[in-house]
């Protein structure tokens, strides 16, 4: 190790490595205080690159912009090798207005982390501004956001969307005198083709569109509310959950159970079972609990699961949410270590992605269920309600049921527009891991292929959850 030399509120750091961006000195009494406190003691909490960050952070949001500065730069040379502490330093750079030494910490971020996506598009700003940022705010918001898509949308070629072309048809009807409602009606005709829901455009609580693609569980729910509810007196989602349940009761499964939640309505997980089969849905993988506390949750739940012979998790309607939370819930349903799928970002031109990361899930927690397993979809299952059938359709105890997912698997990236908007778009391309397939705008495909009619809401029937029953009782 180095020899470092103590000076009263002055260090300098000489390390013959090529991970430092620049020496390390402070006159930061703060900055001075946790480093003196990590040559200590690496291992204290306060000391620890999270806590630093988070020291930062709070500085920051109390306009004690030097303290916080360089309590972001000592994390660089504390935690050389983390990407997260550059690319935290580069953002007080650039909100300091140095924007080269900004683009030098992204730009190590980036080496670090192929997939920092922040880093990626803040670079992308950096130049815009450079470049538009002489403009009226309602021709540069334009550009920002044609640049946005034209730089990371990922799926082109799949939505068959000439980016180029819109560019060509709108530009010229943007001046400064446009007002917001025909920039944002604007903005909103060149997304209406993407089918895709993680391309959306926010504008404060005046605006909001997202480009989502048409639904065949919706039309048959719009069909069965003009039957029943004719007046929109009641809620027809209500009344489709109403008839899986009654479908389970027929079947002699108990009560329906649920437990977590995703607000103040709505619970996180329903459950029930009967002798032979176990139940369980979720509707969302945004619960409001910390992980921990989701874990007691599942393993709850599980338990309950012992002695079953089948399971049938029910994704109908699954809106998404956090891929983490997912990929716990799918250490559930496995006995050994697998690649769940790959996927990249696009980086480039439109064809030009970064690596393929492989993605593995491992069992996790003390109840698990290996045994037959159904998964029901639809065209609402989406984004990381994908992520279920997309991993673990590659294994023999796993049936897919229902009609294809929606087809939005990547993540969505955000971007603040130069006006204060907000647009946000899919980066990435997922794969399968038998046969290297990307499932976007088509949906992940089933084995079982059967639809929910409007009659089966109206007369409390679930034919996709029956076929469900009937495949596990015939299942050798």
């Amino acid at each position: 190790m180095k020899k470092i030399k103590h000076f009263i509120f002055l260090s300098i750091i000489f390390i013959g490595c090529s991970s430092r961006i620049e020496p390390y000195t402070s006159t930061s009494k703060e900055a001075m205080k946790l480093y003196k406190l990590h040559l200590t003691n690496s291992k204290l909490s306060e000391v620890q690159e999270d806590s630093i960050n988070a020291l930062a952070y709070h500085k920051l949001e109390n306009e004690d912009i030097e303290n916080s500065l360089e309590i972001f730069r000592l994390n660089t040379f504390l935690y050389p090798d983390s990407y997260n502490v550059y690319d935290s330093y580069a953002e007080i750079l650039l909100r300091k207005g140095d924007s080269s030494k900004a683009i030098a910490n992204y730009k190590k971020s980036l080496e670090l982390n192929s997939t920092n996506d922040n880093a990626f598009v803040k670079l992308q700003e950096i130049e815009e501004a450079k470049q538009f940022g002489s403009l009226s705010i309602q021709e540069y918001t334009f550009e920002s956001f044609w640049n946005f898509y034209e730089k990371n949308y990922s799926h082109f070629n799949i939505k068959n969307v000439d980016w180029k072309r819109e560019y060509s048809k709108y530009r010229n009807k943007i001046s400064s005198s446009t007002p917001d409602s025909t920039l944002f009606g604007i903005m909103e005709n060149m997304l209406r083709d993407f089918n895709d829901v993680h391309v959306t455009l926010e504008a404060g609580e005046e605006y909001y569109y997202e480009s989502k693609k048409e639904s065949k569980i919706v039309s048959e729910l719009i069909k069965a509310r003009t039957v029943l509810y004719p007046n929109n007196e009641g809620s027809i989602t209500k009344r489709y959950f109403n008839a899986v349940d009654s479908t389970l009761y027929i079947n002699n499964f108990s009560s329906i159970k649920t437990a977590g939640s995703l607000n103040e309505t709505l619970p996180w997980i329903s459950y029930s079972r009967n002798k032979h089969l176990g139940y369980l849905r979720t509707i969302s993988f945004m619960p409001e609990q910390p992980m921990q506390e989701q874990m007691q949750i599942l393993d709850s739940i599980f338990k309950e699961f012992t002695g079953v012979d089948g399971l049938i998790i029910d994704l109908r309607l699954n809106s998404g949410g956090y891929d983490l939370v997912a990929m716990r819930f799918m250490g559930k349903l496995i006995n050994r270590k697998i690649l769940s799928h790959r996927k990249q970002n696009r980086r480039g031109n439109y064809k030009e992605f970064d690596s393929l990361q492989d993605i593995y899930i491992e069992p996790i927690g003390n109840y698990k269920f290996t045994k037959k397993i159904i998964i029901l979809i639809n065209d609402k299952t989406v984004s990381a309600g994908e992520m279920i059938p997309l991993g673990l359709s590659q294994l023999d105890h796993v049936k897919i049921v229902g009609s294809p997912s929606n087809g939005s698997l990547s993540d969505a990236l955000y971007k603040m527009l130069p006006n204060g908007w907000i647009s946000s778009l899919s980066n990435e391309r997922y794969f399968d891991v038998i046969n290297g397939k990307d499932y976007e705008g088509k949906g992940i495909p089933v084995q079982f292929e059967i639809n929910n009619t409007a009659d089966d809401i109206i007369n409390f029937n679930d034919s996709v959850l029956k076929k469900a029953i009937e495949i596990l009782n015939e299942w050798k």
